[in-house]
């Protein structure tokens, strides 16, 4: 009898750890306790969860930014200074644009502003935002400079809307003066602008700029210029006078010229009108005997 119940009993026991349910009548006849199928069995606890990132984390050689565990991307300040993040997040250095505008930042990612900038030979102008100055005049002491369209400094000759500028190699604006450019000289007005069609004195710059020499025409006039650019005579169509800043009357067909007193001065048709007799001389004409 003894032995039926030991029998039972491990059934019971076996039916129990296989997780089957043991009726109550059958479990109240055995006074010895089931084992629970879970005595002794260590429940799989979470694994911990990994730090939330906050601030500047370095992967490999890039810094990124992150804030409550999020990526950043864009603009940010950080101790006083500005941070531009790629659209990856990594943080920018050197020269990156933001969609609007370039910018240029250190090694440590501070963003540079209000002051020039050398990179690759060239001069740049970062304005106080922090933006590339581009197709943009800049005042530094004393001195006007232009950035081009890219944003280099100009040296010589740059053009902004419709005029022309010169500029010294140190990018300084020139002004009030004359240059000589090529084999050519030109005049630059006090706004610095390359003067065209303009009397400076007694010379003339012409459509594109140059100081005209020889034959040069202003309004409907036709002006003879010495070979240095100054005013010597005015084409004169066969009238028999002269205007008083050029007195001297010259026949183009016989290319002789005619000083005021003389004898044959009122009747000559003058066909070219110089300042001077040399002029005149120059223009290859020979004085009047009488």
């Amino acid at each position: 009898m003894n032995h039926l119940r030991r029998s039972a009993i491990g059934a019971i026991s076996a039916l129990s750890l296989l997780g089957m349910v043991i009726p109550a009548a059958v479990a109240d006849e055995f006074p010895y306790p089931v084992p629970s199928p879970t005595a002794g069995a260590t429940s799989p606890q979470p694994a911990p969860a990994p730090p939330i990132r906050d601030g500047w984390v370095q992967s490999g050689d890039k810094w990124y930014f992150y804030e409550a565990g999020l990526l950043k991307t864009g603009w940010i300040a950080q101790g006083g200074a500005w941070y531009y993040l790629m659209p990856d997040g990594a943080m920018a250095t050197g020269w990156a644009h933001d969609g609007k505008a370039w910018y240029y930042f250190d090694s440590t990612g501070a963003m540079q502003y209000g002051r020039w900038l050398e990179s690759g030979g060239a001069w740049y102008y970062l304005l106080p935002s922090g933006a590339m100055a581009a197709s943009q005049w800049v005042a530094q002491g004393g001195a006007w400079y232009y950035l081009k369209a890219d944003g280099t400094m100009a040296t010589g000759w740059a053009q902004d809307g419709g005029s022309w500028y010169h500029f010294t190699p140190a990018g300084a604006m020139e002004s009030g003066t004359w240059i000589s450019s090529g084999s050519n000289w030109y005049y630059l007005t006090a706004s610095g602008a390359m003067a065209t069609r303009m009397w400076v004195g007694d010379y003339y710059l012409k459509a594109d700029g140059t100081m005209a020499t020889g034959w040069a025409q202003a309004g409907d006039t036709w002006y003879r210029f010495s070979g240095n650019g100054r005013l010597a005579g005015r084409y004169n169509p066969g009238t028999y006078t002269c205007p008083s800043w050029a007195p001297i009357k010259g026949n183009a067909e016989s290319k002789i010229y005619h000083r005021p007193g003389q004898g044959s001065y009122n009747r000559t048709k003058a066909e070219e009108c110089f300042v001077s007799g040399a002029d005149a001389e120059n223009a290859g004409y020979r004085a009047a005997r009488n």
